[in-house]
């Protein structure tokens, strides 16, 4: 390991530079299993950017689990580091050893994320072994039916009452009913990243409307809710997960979120959730309202403005249509989603006839 750690800036500003090279410096030396780390997100694709902007990272590598650094053994955390706000989270979603298994939506992201530090060039050789096959129609025809096959399972699960996720949290049905299931399909169609939670919503219109598919994400809004509230409630919300978060900081109410990670929570949605109701788009904000929350919900636990917080989940939850897993509010769902899926399988031609117009530009 050389002493002085150099990254490659790509989109990057000269003062992200300076500081993020430290970083990359300290995690490098303490987790010699770390293989690459990676830039993904709004650093990439400006059209995403937000105020209380995060750099997206990930790693690809091992990690010795028992080292303690908070940053990387739970395989995801939000953190600040030096005025950057950094969201680190473990690459997973494919073996880089077994190039052809990769997934649809992993390619198109491994082919538009840009490597930053390599101890070997993990990232860099999965872009160009990547390359032939998002140039084979046969490879992508073979990923586009992977794909559409594995959303119908996920579907098809969830007509099991005991295949349900829990409410509320992060991968649960709302994120399935949000598009979260669509989005890195149709991102990878369009030969796009996919955004992340704050902005995952208008994500899904640009790349649906991209596709000439528009009555895709108004499906999408319309079976999670997103087109249910008004400007006037969302703005009430807003304020309200503002004061809530606000109370929790002052108060360092739970040991597994302390101040710090309060105040980042704070400023990622809650700026966030401003910012997208400035531009007007409401229906957006309605995913990263839901996470906050729920989040709130979670944190408050027994004191005393739990009440208050499990009021606006409940409110937020009836205004949308979403309170239960019940069949009686899952499996309407259910079917309009497969409508979806049936749709995309009867215009699978012209999915991949897009996927390889994109691939023959920006892989030639």
């Amino acid at each position: 390991m050389p002493d002085k750690i150099q990254i490659d800036p790509g989109p990057l500003s000269e003062e992200e530079v300076h500081k993020l090279t430290p970083l990359v410096g300290d995690l490098a030396r303490r987790h010699p299993g770390l293989l690459g780390l990676r830039l993904i997100g709004s650093a990439i694709d400006p059209e995403e950017a937000l105020p209380c902007g995060d750099l997206d990272v990930s790693w690809y590598g091992h990690i010795d689990a028992t080292s303690g650094d908070e940053r990387v053994i739970h395989g995801a955390a939000l953190f600040e580091y030096d005025g950057l706000l950094i969201d680190l989270a473990r690459y997973q979603w494919s073996d880089f050893n077994k190039i052809e298994s990769t997934c649809l939506p992993a390619a198109v992201a491994t082919r538009w994320a840009h490597p930053i530090w390599e101890r070997e060039p993990v990232f860099s050789r999965a872009r160009q072994n990547l390359r032939p096959l998002l140039l084979d129609r046969d490879w992508l025809k073979r990923g586009v039916d992977l794909e559409l096959r594995g959303i119908r399972g996920h579907l098809d699960r969830w007509r099991n009452p005991a295949a349900r996720p829990a409410i509320g949290g992060n991968f649960d049905l709302m994120r399935a009913w949000g598009g979260w299931l669509f989005l890195p399909f149709l991102a990878a169609v369009n030969f796009c990243l996919p955004s992340g939670s704050r902005r995952g919503l208008g994500e899904l219109r640009r790349v649906s409307e991209r596709l000439g598919l528009p009555w895709i994400w108004r499906e999408l809004y319309s079976i999670m809710g997103a087109d249910r509230p008004d400007r006037t409630q969302l703005l009430d919300w807003s304020q309200r997960v503002s004061r809530l978060f606000s109370r929790a900081q002052a108060q360092e109410m739970n040991e597994h979120l302390p101040r710090t990670k309060l105040l980042l929570r704070r400023r990622y949605y809650v700026e966030g959730i401003q910012a997208l109701l400035a531009r007007g788009q409401e229906a957006e904000a309605t995913r990263p309202l839901w996470l906050a929350a729920h989040g709130l919900h979670e944190l408050f636990g027994a004191t005393p403005d739990a009440a208050e917080a499990e009021a606006l989940v409940l409110e937020v939850r009836g205004t949308l249509g979403i309170t239960s897993h019940g069949d009686d509010v899952v499996l309407p769902r259910l079917e309009r989603l497969s409508g979806i899926v049936s749709h995309l399988e009867r215009h699978r031609e012209h999915l991949i006839e897009s996927m390889h117009r994109e691939a023959l530009k920006h892989c030639t």
